[in-house]
């Protein structure tokens, strides 16, 4: 490219010659147009650096934010898979053999008492004149007390049988027939002491012959 010093130069030459006036200017617009291309070139090199910076700042950005979900997904993936743990060790409903038996006697023992406490409430309401409401009542609870007792123990499993499986349909209703004696007993042979025994020992003798089905 010309410098000034040979531009200036040429320039007073060339208003001597006309085709050298015509060099002269051809030069200096090549000048002119070399220098605006090595200033264009150089805005270039700022826009592309701008470029290049915005794009490593992007490329950052969109590493850290795939770090970090990943981050917070081995957090949820951890914490799913501890509450699936625990939750796959309480659904495990498969007891044993000992555990089986304590259940039964427990539940037994609770019917035993909502049994004899049934008999005493109705007995004193003195609406027993009325067999057939009565009977019905005591179905009622007695179907109630043993749907729910089939229902829990459905929940268990012991050796590889669901331990509702140990009942008969026939001891629901001798549950019932056992219940109706009892409230019919007349006053002067009835005592609560007597109830208490007649009770015990019939829910006894089932328990015993559910606890060997085991």
């Amino acid at each position: 490219m010309l410098n000034l010093p040979l531009i200036t130069l040429l320039s007073s030459f060339a208003q001597e010659d006309p085709k050298l006036d015509h060099v002269v200017q051809s030069l200096t617009k090549s000048s002119i147009e070399l220098a605006e291309a090595a200033s264009n070139y150089g805005a270039l090199k700022v826009i592309f650096g701008i470029f290049m910076v915005m794009v490593l700042v992007m490329v950052v950005m969109f590493i850290y934010t795939i770090w970090n979900l990943n981050k917070k997904v081995t957090v949820v993936s951890e914490s799913s898979q501890q509450v699936k743990e625990f939750f796959d060790g309480a659904a495990d409903s498969t007891i044993g053999i000992t555990e089986a038996q304590i259940l039964i006697r427990r539940e037994f023992n609770c019917l035993g008492h909502i049994l004899k406490y049934a008999i005493l409430r109705i007995r004193f309401e003195n609406h027993i004149d009325n067999k057939e409401s009565t009977v019905k009542k005591v179905e009622s609870l007695v179907n109630n007390e043993y749907s729910e007792l089939c229902g829990l123990l459905s929940n268990f499993t012991c050796n590889g049988k669901s331990l509702s499986n140990i009942f008969e349909p026939q001891d629901n209703e001798a549950i019932k027939d056992m219940v109706i004696e009892q409230i019919y007993i007349p006053k002067d042979q009835f005592t609560i002491s007597n109830m208490d025994q007649s009770v015990g020992m019939y829910l006894n003798g089932l328990k015993l012959m559910y606890l060997k089905k085991l």
